[in-house]
C-alpha cells in the first residue's frame, strides 16, 4: 500500500535545497554574520561614537578647546581624553584635529601644534641626511625642527602617549615642561588609556597634579540603566546584514546583558553574539551549531567583575605596568623597575612583587609563558580581562 503526501512545491524546495547544501557544506551560516557585525577587536564605529552618550563630552571637549585660544585661564593646564578598550579615541582625536584646521584657516590666530609622541622617543642623527652626524634626543631635534611654529601655539595636542611610557629615557612631564618652554601660553589635550593615565598622574607630586591637570574627559560605551542607544545599535547592525535583519531583541534582554558586561562594548559585543547565536538556533531549529550556554556567560563576567572589584592598590600598580609595557608582556625585573615610576623607592622588593604576581595569576587575570631556553618568566593580562582593568582604573580615578 502506497501513502502519498501533499507538500506545496516551494517547501519541499525549500527543504530540498537545505539537504544538499548540508550535504556539500554549502549552509548559509548566520552565526559567522554575527561574529563579523558584533566584531569586539573593532568595538564602536566613528558614527556610533558620535552620538549619544558621547554627544556631549565632545561639546565640552570642544569648549575646553576653544577656551585654550580665548582664556590665560588655561596657560600650563593639560586636559586628559580617556576611553576604555573598544571605544577608539583616534577617531575623536582626527575629528577634532580637522575642525580646529577648519577653524585656523578661517582665523590664523587660532593657533595648535599636533604632536605624536612616537616622534619624541628616542634619538636619531642630528642632520637626517648624514646619519654618522652626532645623535641627540628626538625631543630636543622635534624642537629645533618646530620651535618657530609652536612658540606661537596657544594649544597641543598629544597623540600616542603610550610611546612616551615605553621609553626608558623620557618622562612625561619632561615632555610638557619642555613645551610649556616654547610656549608658555599653551595648554594641553592629551588622548591616552585609563592606565596609561594611572602612571603619569603618578608621575606627579599631588601638588603638582593638582596645578596641571583639568578633569577627564570619558568617553564611554554603553549606558547601564539607559539600554536605548545600544538597542539602537544592535538594531542598525542587523538591520545592516540581509541574513540578520529580522531578528528581534527585548529590551529586558539587552538591559541584562548591559548590566553583564557594565556596559564595556568588547564584553556587550561578545555576551550578544552568544545570545543571538540562541535566538537563531530557537528561530530555525536549526541545531547544526551546539546551543551556546548563557549560565556560562553568567558566571564567567560575575567572577570577573568579582576579582576586579577586589584588586588591591598595588596589584592595579602591577596591571597598569604591564599594560604599558612592549608587547604589554614583562618580566619580575622589567615590572619592578616600571613601578618605580609610579611608586618611587616604596615599589617594595622583588618578594613583595612576585607575590602580588602570583595572585593575581591565581585569579585568572593574568597570564605567564617562558621562552624556550629560557629562565626567564613573563607576565601579560590575559585578552579577554584587559578591557575589565581598565574600566576598573578608570572608575577609580572616575570616583577620586
Amino acid at each position: 500500500m502506497s501513502v502519498s503526501y501533499f507538500m506545496d512545491s516551494n517547501i519541499r524546495n525549500k527543504f530540498d535545497k537545505r539537504f544538499f547544501q548540508i550535504l556539500k557544506g554549502q549552509l548559509d551560516k548566520p552565526y559567522e554574520e554575527i561574529i563579523k557585525i558584533f566584531n569586539v577587536d573593532e568595538g564602536l564605529s566613528e558614527k556610533e561614537l558620535f552620538s549619544a552618550p558621547n554627544i556631549k563630552k565632545l561639546e565640552y571637549l570642544f569648549s575646553t578647546a576653544a577656551l585654550s585660544f580665548s582664556s590665560d585661564k588655561n596657560r600650563g593646564l593639560i586636559h586628559p581624553i580617556i576611553a576604555i578598550p573598544s571605544v577608539n579615541t583616534e577617531s575623536i582625536s582626527h575629528f577634532l584635529i580637522d575642525r580646529l584646521k577648519s577653524y585656523n584657516e578661517k582665523d590664523p590666530n587660532l593657533r595648535f601644534s599636533v604632536i605624536d609622541c612616537k616622534n619624541l622617543v628616542g634619538s636619531s642623527p642630528l642632520f637626517s641626511e648624514n646619519p654618522e652626524s652626532i645623535k641627540i634626543p628626538n625631543l630636543i631635534k622635534w624642537r629645533i625642527e618646530n620651535e618657530d611654529s609652536a612658540s606661537r601655539s596657544k594649544l597641543f595636542l598629544l597623540t600616542n602617549i603610550t610611546e612616551i611610557l615605553l621609553d626608558k629615557s623620557l618622562l612625561f612631564n619632561e615632555v610638557v615642561n619642555e613645551l610649556n618652554s616654547i610656549s608658555a601660553d599653551a595648554s594641553f589635550i592629551i588622548f591616552l588609556t585609563p592606565s596609561a593615565y594611572h602612571i603619569i598622574k603618578s608621575s606627579f607630586s599631588d601638588e603638582d597634579f593638582e596645578l596641571r591637570f583639568s578633569r577627564i574627559i570619558y568617553f564611554e560605551g554603553f549606558e547601564i540603566d539607559n539600554p536605548n542607544f545600544f538597542k539602537e545599535v544592535v538594531e542598525n547592525r542587523l538591520k545592516s546584514n540581509d541574513k540578520l535583519k529580522n531578528i528581534c531583541l527585548g529590551t529586558d534582554d539587552l538591559h541584562l546583558i548591559l548590566k553583564e558586561s557594565k556596559g564595556v562594548p568588547f564584553y556587550s559585543f561578545k555576551i550578544l553574539e552568544n545570545f543571538l547565536k540562541n535566538v537563531l538556533i530557537q528561530n530555525t531549529n536549526d541545531f547544526s551549531y551546539s546551543m551556546t550556554t548563557l549560565k556560562t556567560d553568567q558566571d564567567f563576567y560575575m567572577s570577573l567583575w568579582e576579582a576586579v572589584d577586589n584588586l588591591t592598590v598595588r596589584q592595579i600598580d602591577i596591571l597598569a605596568t604591564l599594560l604599558n609595557t612592549p608587547n604589554k608582556r614583562a618580566n619580575i625585573k622589567d615590572i619592578r623597575e616600571k613601578l618605580r615610576y609610579i611608586r618611587g623607592e616604596g615599589v617594595g622588593n622583588r618578594s613583595a612583587i612576585t607575590q602580588q604576581i602570583t595572585k593575581l595569576y591565581e585569579k585568572n587575570i593574568i597570564d605567564k609563558e617562558r621562552p624556550s631556553n629560557s629562565k626567564i618568566v613573563y607576565y601579560r593580562v590575559k585578552t579577554n580581562v584587559e578591557p575589565a582593568i581598565e574600566y576598573k582604573i578608570c572608575e577609580k580615578l572616575l570616583n577620586m
